[in-house]
């Protein structure tokens, strides 16, 4: 069997519209396959990475005048450091701060530590966190509320003399309603 020209020509037409066909269907993936694989590596690096949040005091309010340190883990806190950073202005004016950390110095799953130095010394407040993928991270500390401890003498002192007056008290209770 012979074909003729435009029955070769109509083959011809049709194999090119389904190669046009086909490459339009996969167009689409292939870009977003590229994009895909290749959004992990830009969102891991390129830019600089900031750790911002508020300090808060034992009350719930903003703490003023605060020294900010932020320093950045990798194999959690006592790990290697590969970042130690001041927030700016040192210290805090408002209770807020934030630290950018240059490329490099942030990878996804790193540890954030955020210590925080009230004015005048005093007991630290200490929060840390997992980093993640977007460069940009709210680490808010609080302060916690004082609770006194019994491990010292005075404390035991004043924790004996609460006891033995409970205990004297109900004991009275107890004979005079015999």
């Amino acid at each position: 069997m012979i074909r003729s020209e435009y029955e070769e020509c109509v083959d011809l037409t049709r194999f090119k519209s389904r190669v046009v066909g086909g490459l339009v269907l996969l167009m689409p993936l292939v870009v977003m396959s590229a994009f895909l694989f290749s959004s992990g590596s830009v969102s891991a690096q390129g830019f600089p990475k900031t750790v911002w949040g508020a300090v808060y005091d034992e009350h719930g309010d903003l703490y003023v005048g605060v020294k900010v340190t932020v320093n950045m883990w990798t194999g959690g806190v006592g790990g290697v450091l590969h970042g130690s950073y001041v927030s700016l202005p040192d210290p805090s004016p408002d209770g807020y701060y934030g630290v950018i950390f240059p490329d490099g110095k942030w990878a996804e799953l790193d540890t954030i530590q955020v210590i925080v130095d009230p004015p005048g010394g005093g007991d630290q407040a200490v929060s840390t966190a997992s980093c993640d993928d977007t460069g940009n991270q709210q680490v808010d500390v609080h302060f916690e509320t004082a609770i006194p401890q019994f491990g010292s003498l005075i404390g035991a002192f004043v924790a004996s003399c609460l006891v033995g007056t409970v205990a004297i008290v109900t004991i009275r209770k107890k004979k005079s309603s015999v």
